[in-house]
């Protein structure tokens, strides 16, 4: 009987080599940013950021407010590093003037009352003053939002304290953040 003969080594031709890189080339264009949303990673890390600065200026602002002796009182202004800052029971305050979308400038931090004298808003992000059920809110979120920050589910909010005890609150909503 007649035997078969393979060849024991055969290599790949150039232009099958070639087809497999531009397909993985592909393939990489396609799926890379599925993976690696660099954008997105950087608004969620200016977030946690802005959120730790509120924490902390709230924190701080209450152990000055309490060695003043003014953390039960509506309405006060204490000292903190030079800067007279306003407090609404001992925690910073916002103060009700500005309700006109306002970004980062000088002009939008000394009409922000107590909060934004305290914080630094990262750069790229917007603020404004907004009434929540009759109380004084400053919502943060990512100017690459075109949307109401609401909308998008994708803002940061600081909600004075309403009474003495009661600590601000901060909502921190980032369900909607994936879409931008």
């Amino acid at each position: 009987m007649g035997r078969l003969s393979v060849s024991a080594t055969r290599g790949f031709t150039l232009i099958e080599l070639v087809v497999v890189i531009i397909i993985l080339g592909i393939l990489s264009v396609i799926a890379a940013p599925k993976f690696i949303n660099l954008r997105n990673d950087a608004m969620m890390a200016n977030m946690q950021k802005l959120k730790g600065a509120i924490e902390a200026a709230e924190q701080l602002t209450y152990a000055k407010s309490a060695i003043a002796g003014v953390e039960k009182s509506a309405h006060a202004s204490i000292d903190v590093s030079g800067q007279t800052i306003d407090v609404t029971y001992g925690y910073p305050a916002v103060d009700g003037k500005t309700t006109e979308n306002s970004d980062t400038s000088s002009t939008a931090q000394l009409d922000a009352g107590g909060l934004l004298q305290l914080i630094e808003i990262p750069e790229g992000w917007n603020s404004r003053h907004s009434t929540l059920n009759d109380t004084n809110a400053w919502v943060f979120w990512p100017a690459i939002i075109a949307v109401d920050a609401g909308t998008a589910q994708c803002f940061i909010r600081y909600r004075e304290s309403t009474g003495v005890g009661q600590k601000p609150v901060i909502d921190y909503v980032t369900t909607g953040c994936d879409n931008y």
